[in-house]
């Protein structure tokens, strides 16, 4: 008769992966994150800066950017029935 106190060996590899997960869950550093502001079109004094973070797809006809000179960072759907009326998307990436 098998003694009630000793583990069959079908149960060790669910107990030793659970064990190993345990390990490494207890010696990960904790995770952190900081905050920025990013301006867009104008800094914080109210100059006028790059918007070239943000990106439109390519052949966009409701997508503009003139933060660079003073205008403004645009994304429009053509009302005029020339163009395509679907607003696309606008992609951010967030700088170095």
């Amino acid at each position: 008769m098998e003694n009630a106190s000793t583990s069959s060996p079908r149960r060790r590899p669910p107990l030793i992966a659970a064990a190993v997960v345990l390990g490494l869950l207890a010696a990960s550093a904790p995770a952190s994150a900081a905050t920025y502001t990013v301006w867009s079109c104008r800094g914080p004094d109210g100059t006028a800066v790059s918007g070239r973070s943000w990106e439109a797809p390519a052949g966009d006809p409701g997508a503009a950017d003139a933060c660079a000179t003073g205008g403004s960072l645009d994304a429009r759907v053509p009302g005029d029935g020339t163009g395509d009326p679907v607003l696309r998307a606008r992609r951010f990436t967030a700088p170095p």
